[in-house]
């Protein structure tokens, strides 16, 4: 089993509170949401908002754990990476449960304009905003993007890899 896992899985590891703090937000009595945010120690730098796939947890981070460590170690920037609507704690702990992208690029959103108003106690630490998207967290970054280009342009940036489109044809 061990052999069998360590060829399907990227081995990094993320359990150092240390440098892979725990994030959370309630962005409505309704709405509560979950990350894990790597701060480069003393350091301005641009940070990369990083929504997750299908079922992506900060528990496991399977799928995006290479794109985690490129972004983390080799880039060196700040990385904030959002759990999927369909991730299991996502799931237990909010009522409204939707997928397909649009409550996650609002709650991606909400995120940014937060930062970029002081609301969490690193948002000064963060230079440029950059968004990235994998698979189902592709669809709210493309929202993200839209939603920043009709409101201040915070945004240097954003990507996506292997975007989920044609939705409903698709699912």
């Amino acid at each position: 089993y061990l052999q069998l896992k360590s060829k399907l899985f990227f081995d990094y590891d993320i359990s150092d509170r240390n440098k892979f703090q725990l994030f959370e937000d309630r962005l409505s009595p309704d709405v509560k949401i979950r990350g894990l945010l790597v701060l480069q120690k003393d350091k301005k730098r641009p940070l990369v908002i990083f929504r997750m796939g299908i079922h992506g947890n900060r528990d496991e981070v399977l799928a995006e754990r290479y794109l985690l460590k490129i972004l983390a170690e080799d880039l060196g920037v700040h990385v904030l990476m959002l759990e999927n609507l369909t991730s299991h704690a996502y799931l237990v702990q909010n009522e409204k449960i939707s997928i397909g992208g649009l409550e996650e690029g609002l709650h991606t959103f909400f995120v940014i304009n937060k930062i970029k108003h002081g609301g969490y106690s690193w948002s000064s630490q963060v230079t440029d905003l950059h968004l990235l998207g994998l698979s189902l967290g592709s669809q709210g970054t493309f929202l993200t993007t839209m939603l920043d280009e009709q409101s201040g342009h915070y945004l240097k940036g954003a990507q996506v890899f292997c975007p989920l489109v044609n939705f409903p044809e698709t699912f």
